[in-house]
């Protein structure tokens, strides 16, 4: 399976990263994270004088943008630790977002989606940066 990068999708993945090289299930975690958050600005504001409600919208859309940068990090780290699908597919069992064997991937809401399935991606990318980190200190002798 060959995953189609939009333009927002590649940015998250490492500069120096070949994309040819990139294992598919980083390129899933980056495509899943590039999706645009659809939050309603009508769920915010009531009317045009709600200077509260205008704050809360734009306070969340700043934090969401803000996740994009955590992603990145994620990610970045996972490709230069090594992380294979094998292990990003283990690591997301039992978590929110889990990886199928086919690499689709079936998110488990909490309370809105707009504001934390950017934050599921990059929780999913470090810890299988971490486990793939401890592999390799373990198969050279390094104590963890």
């Amino acid at each position: 399976m060959t995953i189609q990068l939009t333009p927002r999708a590649a940015s998250l993945l490492p500069k120096w990263a070949v994309i040819d090289n990139v294992p598919e299930g980083i390129k899933t975690l980056a495509a899943y994270a590039a999706k645009r958050p659809g939050l309603e600005y009508r769920d915010y504001c009531q009317g045009y004088g709600d200077t509260e409600g205008r704050a809360a919208y734009f306070r969340e859309a700043r934090a969401i943008s803000d996740q994009l940068a955590d992603v990145r990090e994620a990610i970045a780290a996972a490709y230069a630790q090594g992380v294979t699908d094998a292990d990003l597919i283990e690591c997301s069992k039992g978590d929110r977002l889990t990886l199928g064997e086919d690499l689709s991937i079936d998110y488990t809401v909490g309370q809105y989606w707009p504001t934390e399935y950017r934050a599921a991606v990059a929780r999913l990318a470090a810890y299988a940066a971490r486990v793939a980190k401890n592999r390799t200190r373990a198969a050279l002798g390094v104590a963890a």
